[in-house]
């Protein structure tokens, strides 16, 4: 088996019932240019094949470490099984059906050596069709810490979380909350913030996400993004009116549909909707075309 250099990274993966997905998240991280010391995928109570193909390729890999749980705990809890179980001086978050760029976890690892001030670094992203694997547009995140606070204390995710490598004392401090999902990621990271933590973004999409139509996470609720609100006020004192979180749940929406749609046509007139409610983040996700900056999948 071919040997790579090994860095002081434990990849923690959640999954439930993405067997279908698991051969290409784990074999994007086999085929990167450095391996992790270890990668913990929790399976969380699944009932189609992911138990099977989780013990397969554990034989393949034996930096593979699958935890299973009897029952279904949630994403939030089957993380922080993960994140409890770690070992690395690193800890490098991924959904179990996304995919890593191949040099996401080198870079990361090499980022972070290098600066020690900084707690998290994050990334952008690549959005896939999860049905045709065709790629659908990169994401836009701030990349400057302040930019990145700025988002955070207006109630809004300024990282993605499956493209984050976080020193691993603040996993030591904190924990996903079930209580919050689905909007535990800004929960969790509005928390590390709060405490002192110091975010970092690289411009470059360092993860494939695929992007699910019948998903929780495209489906969105305003649930989720007034949580979020009631976070932000809480911690950083967001005087914003429940108005404006709104805005952002309808823009929010609209624009995850348009990421959906078969057809150009369509796509553009659910980004017309999206615009009324937030054309200062349209714009923003404006200055990337559909295809723009995506790397090759290895």
């Amino acid at each position: 088996m071919e040997c790579k250099k090994i860095t002081d990274v434990s990849v923690i993966c959640a999954n439930f019932n993405n067997g279908r997905y698991l051969d290409a998240c784990i074999d994007s991280v086999a085929n990167g240019t450095s391996w992790p010391k270890e990668m913990i995928v929790v399976d969380d109570g699944s009932t189609d094949d992911s138990a099977e193909v989780l013990t397969r390729k554990a034989e393949q890999y034996s930096w593979l470490k699958p935890l299973f749980l009897t029952e279904n705990q949630g994403v939030a809890n089957a993380s922080n099984f993960g994140s409890k179980a770690a070992t690395g001086k690193y800890l490098l978050r991924l959904d179990s059906d996304d995919m890593v760029v191949a040099d996401r976890i080198e870079k990361q690892f090499d980022f972070l050596e290098s600066n020690p001030a900084v707690d998290i670094f994050a990334a952008n992203c690549c959005y896939i069709d999860a049905e045709t694997n065709q790629p659908i547009r990169c994401s836009n995140f701030p990349t400057l810490p302040l930019d990145i606070e700025h988002l955070f204390k207006k109630g809004e995710n300024g990282v993605l979380n499956g493209t984050t490598m976080v020193r691993r004392k603040w996993f030591d401090l904190f924990q996903y909350r079930q209580e919050m999902v689905w909007a535990e990621d800004y929960d969790f990271f509005a928390r590390l913030l709060h405490a002192g933590a110091l975010f970092a973004a690289s411009a470059d999409p360092n993860t494939f996400v695929r992007i699910h139509r019948s998903s929780s996470t495209s489906n969105l609720t305003f649930d989720t993004i007034e949580k979020a609100w009631l976070i932000s006020r809480d911690l950083f004192g967001n005087k914003a009116p429940l108005w404006h979180a709104k805005l952002n749940f309808f823009h929010t929406w609209f624009y995850r549909k348009a990421l959906l749609s078969t057809g150009s046509p369509k796509r553009l007139a659910l980004m017309a909707i999206s615009a009324v409610f937030r054309p200062d983040k349209i714009i923003k996700h404006g200055k990337r075309r559909a295809t723009s900056g995506i790397p090759r999948r290895s």
